[in-house]
């Protein structure tokens, strides 16, 4: 009996601690979002490094992963292209003007951000906390195929 018991002891730590990914896992744990414990932040990297693939259709990724916490068309700078944001324009600098230049260089960026913006087809689904903040994972299409994956706040 006690074999027996170490077994199945055994069996949910190994079932529930591996960072490996898991579809049926994954799926479960979309209820426990507001958890700080989501199993889903352990799987994330062996999804997008091993099972996550672009030119996936979003059925495949449904099947994959499930009901996205949050399915949007919106209007978003591209991760790439954010990169190239001037250093005036970053919030950092921002924070530390007087107020009216503030309110310029808000200006400044809301007008940059229009500029470069795009229409973005996303899935988003939560897979954990960083600090004080929700951490996502978008999984971007373009004609029913996905395009792009990552993971941000």
């Amino acid at each position: 009996m006690k074999i027996n018991f170490n077994i199945l002891v055994l069996f949910f730590v190994f079932n529930n601690c591996t960072g490996q990914f898991n579809s049926d896992n994954w799926k479960n744990a979309s209820s426990a979002i507001e958890s700080r414990d989501n199993i889903r932040k352990n799987m994330v990297q062996d999804l997008m490094d091993n099972h996550l693939k672009e030119s996936m259709t979003k059925e495949q990724i449904l099947e994959m992963l499930g009901t996205p916490n949050n399915s949007s068309t919106e209007n978003r700078v591209d991760r790439k292209v954010a990169k190239t944001l001037p250093d005036s324009l970053s919030a950092k600098k921002i924070v530390k003007l007087p107020k009216q230049d503030q309110a310029n260089r808000i200006e400044e960026l809301a007008k940059w951000r229009k500029a470069h913006a795009e229409t973005m087809d996303l899935f988003i689904y939560n897979i954990g906390w960083a600090e004080m903040d929700p951490v996502f994972l978008y999984v971007r299409f373009e004609d029913s195929k996905v395009i792009d994956y990552w993971t941000g706040k």
